[in-house]
């Protein structure tokens, strides 16, 4: 143990501290996420669970270079015998003092089998556990675990040892002070307990899951189905450990398969979808392909977060029978959550990406929609059509495009019409005859955030049409757009917000926002067709929600960043409110503004003043005059 902690190990502690500062939770206790508990007097810390890949994106990366440095003891570990063959999940965690602790556990439960080691490195400065207390008792017991026989233990190599009935059971534990720096790795079968903390207590946990119990995914379908397709089950999201995105392929491209579709290669799409709770998700997956022009070119990405007595029935897809999957189905990316555990769209949104693996263009869409026949071909081709406007005009500067190579950065986005029914009794409005749509802007609402409405155009253009705004439930780009704006998972809970907040990041990067000129997709608006909505099952959390807001509001200079506590509003920003940010939210990082156009800039092109809560008759109709709407819009 180092008499003192080094530099790497403060600045790892401060970040730690930050990444708690910015979303935490009461940690725990039970079974799987539908049945924890919380119990502030037996388990009294926060914590929140972290990704290296996150961290680093988030200006962590001494957090972030310390969480893979535990990662790489794997070898070392399997060396010595033990199973770590898995995943390794890592947690931050504080107890805020007040006589805060965990009673007496093993990390190795029900709830979490397949945990085989532990590793918590400490990051308390100066801890004295004589006044602080907060050490860890690590209890001297047997390392042995249940076995289907009552009267024989099982040792950690799965061998038969000692009838129990010869196991002593000694109360005696090992004392450790979590001195800043200090590392204590221990089998997670081990009991151990935390004793009352009298100050902030910090430390990064490390779980190494074994092999066996990591790799034997629980499918919802038979095995020979769930070989069809790559689906991820988690238990809780604890469990989540998706992929990382993947480098964008290099090169402009500007083809798109002939209309004969016989082609077996092309550009391809990724489609993410969030659904919670939606019946209509699994007919929607179906109309996706079924419509689609070159189906072998779409993959689908889902996260489905539904209750366990309801996923069968949620997610079936449409068209299987008699133990047998559509063919599309080998097309589609899945990762299921329990609606317990929902944080609402941005949360579910910043997953669904990460089953992007570098396709050509991204879709994101809400989670119960139809498609116009050939839905594909008429994004692709709008989308180049918009470029080649922009282009023509200009209106793409050098900031935003720093190389030829590089795309234009062209967004279609709108508020689609809206279709009858719901399942097989679904029916779309007739498409020569359907109308098409302009974002504007409506008011702000009570918590200063601002609204849009989609207007309906008196005409259909010829060509697609600039827009100021954008709808997150249906946006069409080139793929490098999630890699250069992609979701936070710090803004739990938030719902109005999101799209003026992901506008003013992509638009100070200098990506644009087009309407196309003809349908492409339809939306069931009517919420009343939906049994489930994440506010009406009461999973929205009132507290973070305020908290995101008021981080998107300081993001775009109409407030302070709030405190972690959440109570209070903060006061007015002043002129250097920007730079005050916290590390990865200030211009030019992750979840900041873009630095090729300023916020002033921003507000400017849509006609509204965040900080002054105005809007301009100009964006109202989304930079048209009234006389280009139908009347009454």
């Amino acid at each position: 143990v180092p008499k003192c902690m080094t530099l790497s190990m403060k600045v790892a502690a401060q970040q730690l501290q930050e990444a708690l500062l910015q979303q935490h939770r009461a940690a725990g206790m039970g079974g799987a996420a539908g049945s924890k508990w919380h119990d502030d007097g037996k388990r009294g810390d926060i914590m929140r669970w972290l990704h290296v890949d996150e961290e680093r994106a988030a200006g962590r990366a001494v957090l972030a270079d310390v969480m893979q440095k535990i990662a790489d003891l794997r070898q070392q570990l399997e060396c010595m015998g033990f199973d770590v063959g898995g995943r390794v999940t890592f947690q931050a965690a504080c107890y805020p003092g007040g006589g805060s602790r965990y009673v007496r556990h093993a990390d190795a439960s029900h709830s979490a089998p397949g945990r085989s080691i532990t590793a918590v490195l400490y990051l308390n400065r100066r801890w004295n556990a004589a006044v602080s207390g907060g050490q860890l008792a690590v209890y001297n017991t047997p390392h042995v675990v249940p076995s289907p026989d009552p009267d024989v233990a099982i040792n950690r190599n799965g061998n038969a040892s000692v009838p129990i009935a010869h196991v002593t059971m000694p109360d005696v534990a090992v004392l450790v002070s979590p001195l800043g720096g200090r590392l204590v790795l221990f089998e997670s079968s081990v009991e151990h307990e935390v004793l009352p903390c009298n100050a902030n207590r910090y430390a990064l946990t490390a779980w190494f899951y074994k092999r066996t119990q990591d790799t034997d995914i629980m499918h919802a379908a038979a095995p020979s189905l769930g070989q069809l397709h790559s689906m991820t089950v988690i238990q809780s999201r604890e469990d989540l450990d998706v992929p990382g995105v993947p480098p964008l392929p290099g090169g402009l491209l500007r083809r798109w398969p002939q209309d004969d579709g016989s082609a077996s290669a092309g550009p391809t799409i990724f489609v993410s979808i969030a659904s919670y709770r939606d019946p209509e998700t699994r007919w929607m997956i179906r109309d996706l392909f079924s419509k689609a022009a070159r189906p072998h070119l779409i993959w689908a990405g889902i996260v489905w977060q539904v209750d366990a007595n309801e996923a069968a029935e949620l997610t079936a897809p449409v068209g299987a029978s008699s133990g047998t999957l559509p063919k599309w189905m080998a097309r589609v990316r899945e990762v299921r959550l329990p609606a317990a555990e929902a944080q609402g769209p941005l949360w579910a949104r910043f997953l669904a990406q990460k089953l992007w693996h570098g396709e050509d263009f991204v879709m994101q869409l809400d989670a119960h929609c139809r498609f116009a026949q050939g839905w594909d071909d008429i994004c692709v081709r709008q989308l180049f059509a918009a470029e080649e406007i922009q282009n023509e005009l200009g209106l793409t500067d050098a900031a935003s495009r720093p190389d030829a190579a590089t795309s234009l950065k062209v967004v279609l986005s709108t508020y689609p019409s809206g279709y009858d029914g719901c399942g097989p009794a679904a029916a779309t409005p007739d498409i020569p005859n359907t109308p098409v749509s302009l974002l504007c802007a409506s008011h702000f609402d009570n918590d200063g955030l601002l609204r849009l409405v989609s207007r309906t155009l008196r005409s259909r253009p010829v060509k697609p049409l600039p827009s100021k705004f954008w709808a997150a439930g249906f946006s069409f780009s080139r793929s490098a757009f999630l890699q250069e704006v992609p979701y936070p998972s710090d803004l739990p809970h938030l719902f109005f917000g999101e799209e003026v907040y992901m506008l003013a990041r992509m638009w100070t990067r200098g990506w644009r926002i087009w309407a196309p000129c003809q349908p492409v997709l339809f939306h069931q608006w009517e919420r009343r067709a939906r049994m489930h909505t994440f506010q009406a099952d009461g999973r929205s959390n009132d507290e973070q929600r305020k908290l995101s807001q008021q981080r998107v509001l300081a993001v775009l200079g109409a407030a302070c960043w709030p405190t972690s506590s959440g109570t209070g509003l903060p006061g007015p920003p002043g002129p250097d409110s920007q730079t005050l940010l916290p590390a990865g939210w200030r211009p030019g990082e992750v979840w900041g503004l873009g630095t090729a156009h300023s916020l002033k800039a921003f507000e400017e092109h849509v006609g509204v003043s965040f900080s002054a809560r105005s809007i301009s008759p100009s964006a109202m109709f989304g930079g048209l005059g009234a006389d280009a709407f139908d009347k009454g819009d």
